[in-house]
């Protein structure tokens, strides 16, 4: 698609400008018209092939060069946290001693004041 592009943007800007300069210098309109599409067809080609050229050797590399940089997936990570001294943490199993008591209005005072 870059190639597409590029070489329509090429012979756009080539036959603009063949027609600019013709129509500056007087010449006949069927004259004109010939110019102009003879520099959009070949600026086209000539476009198409020198930005395929250099995709390929100057781009293609680069892209590749750089995705061998990229981390890849399937990479192992170790999600284990360790304390500075090097011990694993564990975690500490909740109290089954305690009763079970929902959220209710009454016992709102004994939760807001216990983190005091």
């Amino acid at each position: 698609m870059r190639k597409l592009q590029g070489s329509l943007g090429l012979a756009l800007v080539g036959g603009t400008l063949t027609t600019i300069f013709a129509l500056l210098n007087d010449v006949r309109l069927l004259t004109v018209l010939h110019r102009a599409l003879f520099s959009t067809v070949l600026l086209g080609a000539i476009g198409y092939l020198l930005i395929g050229i250099i995709e390929r050797r100057i781009i293609e590399p680069f892209i590749v060069e750089t995705e061998a940089k990229v981390v890849t997936k399937g990479q192992n990570i170790d999600i284990t946290s360790e304390d500075v001294s090097g011990e694993v943490e564990s975690v500490k199993a909740p109290d089954t001693d305690k009763e079970f008591s929902p959220f209710m209005p009454e016992h709102f005072d004994r939760i807001s004041n216990q983190g005091q």
